[in-house]
């Protein structure tokens, strides 16, 4: 699983270079972390707690569930990803005037997925 979480870690890097402030892979629930790079254990609880609230309310509240992430814009041309592969979750602290928010969802989403599908298939 290190090995998965690792190549995401990569794979973000290399897509958004730079703009990559902070990221982590962590096993949902148990807040175990698997990868990061220039992980920040404080967020990484927070944004696991975020999570599971925001699944917990979405139902409660009878609206779709999460699906695959989400996107919080923050001050001072900050973003947080946080992005959903299933049993292990992935955030990130994105500089967006290195890389718009344009290239974080259409182009670094996708290759995400992409490279979570690859792993995956190869761990069977």
């Amino acid at each position: 699983m290190e090995r998965a979480a690792q190549t995401l870690v990569d794979t973000l890097k290399e897509t958004l270079g730079k703009a990559v402030v902070a990221t982590d892979v962590w096993e949902k629930g148990s807040r175990r972390s698997l990868a990061g790079h220039n992980p920040q254990e404080t967020a990484t609880k927070m944004f696991d707690d975020l999570f599971n609230y925001m699944e917990k309310s979405l139902h409660e509240s009878q609206f779709p569930s999460l699906n695959r992430y989400f996107l919080i814009e923050l001050e001072k041309d900050n973003a947080v990803i946080v992005v959903n592969f299933g049993t292990i979750i992935q955030g990130a602290l994105i500089n967006l005037s290195i890389a718009n928010m344009g290239k974080v969802v259409s182009i670094a989403v996708p290759r995400l997925f992409r490279a979570w599908e690859t792993v995956e298939r190869r761990s069977y």
